[in-house]
């Protein structure tokens, strides 16, 4: 549901690199000024991260089964009786039996 999003701001991104190609900006190291740098560049570099990150997301299979640890469907209906004397899952009244 989100990755559409993500495509779309990866796209946005690397257009801004391009139209930012040329503005100069001081880069950063530990919280210290570093070499000058472009915020073009800046925004290609976390467009290309953006997306390699995308496509891992495309890439992974989701594995998963909801019928019990083993896939057997055995813990769907319990092997001892309530508690209540009525069967699990009944309705039950507002007072504890």
């Amino acid at each position: 549901m989100w990755l559409p999003a993500a495509r779309g701001l990866v796209e946005d991104l690397a257009a801004m690199a391009h139209e930012h190609a040329d503005a100069a900006m001081l880069a950063r190291t530990h919280g210290q000024p570093a070499t000058p740098t472009t915020l073009g560049k800046e925004m290609a570099v976390l467009a290309h991260s953006l997306r390699r990150q995308v496509r891992r997301v495309e890439a992974t299979e989701y594995l998963g089964k909801i019928n019990g640890a083993t896939g057997t469907s055995a813990r769907t209906s319990s092997p001892c009786p309530a508690p209540t004397g009525r069967p699990w899952g009944a309705a039950s009244s507002s007072t504890w039996a």
